[in-house]
């Protein structure tokens, strides 16, 4: 296995799919088969333009609403991504969309 870089990695758009389970289930959203998951974060091989592709962040905002779920998405990501050689990466998030609807704001 080949140690990689990732200087660009948006938090939201990369959830590894049981993390993604995993807070669904524990904000109570309704269980989702692997199809319904994929079509849910994944873009089809018919993506027409950036505006489809962004749409994608939508889902996994919905659940990264508090502390807690921030600390688990990036820890179980970070062991995700290490599994497959990474050794350092920076992560994008931008807080101001999660924080719309949640408690967030107030844990800062």
């Amino acid at each position: 296995m080949k140690n990689f870089i990732d200087l660009h990695l948006h938090l939201d758009g990369s959830l590894p799919y049981p993390t993604v389970k995993k807070l669904t289930k524990a904000h109570n959203f309704p269980s989702l088969t692997e199809t319904q998951l994929k079509e849910k974060l994944s873009v089809s091989k018919k993506c027409a333009n950036l505006q489809e592709y962004l749409t994608k962040f939508d889902f996994p905002l919905l659940f990264l609403q508090t502390k807690k779920d921030l600390e688990t998405a990036i820890f179980d990501l970070l062991k995700n991504l290490r599994s497959q050689g990474l050794v350092y990466t920076e992560i994008r998030f931008a807080p101001q969309f999660p924080t719309q609807k949640s408690s967030l704001k107030k844990e800062r």
